[in-house]
């Protein structure tokens, strides 16, 4: 546990760091998994991988099956630690509400956040570009 601490804080360091001290070898992942990793990933790498996982998640919503809408929502309190909404500044959360509501409990909806910001950032007031710092890396601060 002691090497865990130095990477608490980098989920995606402590997913791969645990999967490759797997007691049984043959779960362990192979060099090439772990060199494509998404540790490994730049942050325009890490926000395009969560702009595609919304824009799929929307997809899904429309399906009849909701299978995995219904799974990929039960770790959100996990993923995010319950309400995301709570721990973002309030110029970014006003911004929010102007457009559509989000249910800041919702992994779905806090995937919508990153991608609709993304895509629209240009049409951001300048505070809230400022605040946000450039993209993508202004998306991971």
């Amino acid at each position: 546990r002691v090497l865990f601490r130095s990477v608490d804080n980098c989920p995606e360091a402590m997913e791969l760091i645990s999967t490759m001290l797997e007691k049984d070898p043959q779960n362990r992942p192979t060099i090439e998994e772990v060199m494509e990793h998404p540790f490994w990933w730049n942050e325009r790498q890490k926000l395009q991988f969560l702009i595609e996982l919304s824009d799929r998640m929307e997809n899904e919503d429309r399906q009849e099956d909701k299978t995995l809408i219904r799974s990929f929502e039960s770790v959100a309190a996990k993923a995010t630690g319950g309400n995301w909404g709570a721990r973002l500044d309030p110029l970014l959360v006003t911004n929010l509400g102007q457009y559509r509501k989000y249910t800041f409990t919702s992994l779905r909806d806090l995937l919508r956040v990153v991608r609709n910001k993304h895509n629209h950032f240009r049409e951001l007031p300048a505070d809230l570009k400022n605040q946000m710092g450039p993209v993508p890396e202004g998306f991971y601060l």
